[in-house]
């Protein structure tokens, strides 16, 4: 008795092993809830720190300072991250560990996010000149420099919650690579 036995050619091998978004590539990170996460922490970091850097003589305060950099070095970690999804299967052939990679920077980059806008909206808060004669920082100044402040320090709260969906999305795909090993 014979057996039917089919012979899969090496074309159709290949195209059964390719990745759900090969089709898409290099734009396949888009579509998942990561890519969106990525553009809204990129998109809300520009503006978190643009705000915070708009505004002249506020920038005395060393909380404020450090908002604007961790702005710009959130926009710089997440643009990489994008470049990096763009040549994903180029970078995946170099560097396995990747996932872990990314999970640590964003768990490091919600600390400092958080730290962030705490110090920049205690320091808004915060009593300024004699006694008796104190004034809040944002409440007395000039209503445009308290609404890019404002708009800063709520900025830096929204990258933090796009951070922690990073986070979080990360973490579920260090779970799935670990269970494939």
């Amino acid at each position: 008795m014979e057996h039917d036995t089919a012979v899969v050619p090496p074309s159709t091998n290949a195209a059964s092993s390719a990745g759900p978004d090969d089709g898409l590539a290099p734009w396949g990170w888009l579509k998942t809830p990561k890519g969106w996460t990525r553009l809204a922490e990129w998109l809300f970091s520009v503006i978190m720190f643009a705000t915070m850097a708009d505004v002249n003589g506020f920038d005395n305060y060393s909380e404020f300072k450090y908002q604007v950099a961790c702005g710009v070095l959130v926009w710089l970690y997440v643009t990489t991250i994008m470049l990096c999804y763009i040549f994903r299967r180029s970078v995946e052939r170099h560097c396995l560990y990747m996932p872990v990679i990314e999970l640590a920077f964003d768990g490091i980059f919600c600390v400092m996010l958080l730290a962030a806008g705490a110090a920049a909206a205690s320091q808004c808060n915060k009593d300024i000149g004699p006694p008796g004669f104190s004034v809040k920082l944002c409440s007395d100044a000039p209503t445009t420099i308290k609404n890019k402040l404002k708009s800063s320090i709520v900025f830096a709260f929204f990258t933090l919650l796009a951070m922690i969906g990073s986070t979080w999305f990360s973490y579920k795909e260090n779970v799935a690579e670990e269970r494939k090993r």
